[in-house]
């Protein structure tokens, strides 16, 4: 599921690259809501993930942490694709669709960079609290990292409300 998802959500944002000028709105707008879908099927997985290990007494701390780490990544994310605009958009920064086009791609490589970890995931069934040995709950580290990962990407749906902003 988080492979997939990943794989989706890289897919998803590159296709915003695809869009200009003559792309219909209606195709834009359930493009956008799919693509919604998948981010939010892609944040539920990994904050299913992320509290997987707890005890249920150490939910409420970690649901705070977590949730400020998600909102740094995302931060991170939009600083992300400010600077591949400017790099993109070269020394005058003038901003043209192109360039928004070519972000889009280049950021889609971001929502990748999480699947080597998910390969060093174990399957497990039982709930952590059935968990009878150490080897089958996933580093509370390495979780961390997976969660920052998969939302490194999120300043996708922000830069792309700005493409209908430039003017061809």
């Amino acid at each position: 599921m988080l492979i997939g998802s990943a794989v989706a959500g890289a897919a998803a944002t590159a296709g915003f690259g695809l869009m200009g000028s003559a792309t219909p709105h209606l195709l834009i707008a359930g493009y956008v809501m799919a693509f919604g879908l998948l981010r939010s099927v892609q944040f539920m997985s990994s904050n299913t993930l992320a509290y997987a290990d707890l005890p249920p007494e150490k939910l409420s701390g970690a649901t705070s942490v977590g949730g400020m780490l998600q909102q740094l990544s995302v931060s991170f994310g939009v600083s992300l694709a400010a600077t591949a605009l400017g790099l993109f958009a070269g020394p005058r920064h003038l901003l043209t669709p192109q360039h928004f086009h070519e972000a889009f791609v280049a950021l889609g490589v971001v929502p990748l960079l999480g699947i080597p970890g998910f390969f060093t995931l174990r399957r497990r069934t039982a709930p952590a609290s059935a968990a009878t040995s150490a080897g089958e709950i996933p580093p509370r580290e390495q979780t961390a990292l997976l969660i920052v990962g998969s939302t490194l990407s999120g300043a996708e749906p922000m830069l792309g409300s700005t493409v209908g902003n430039v003017r061809s």
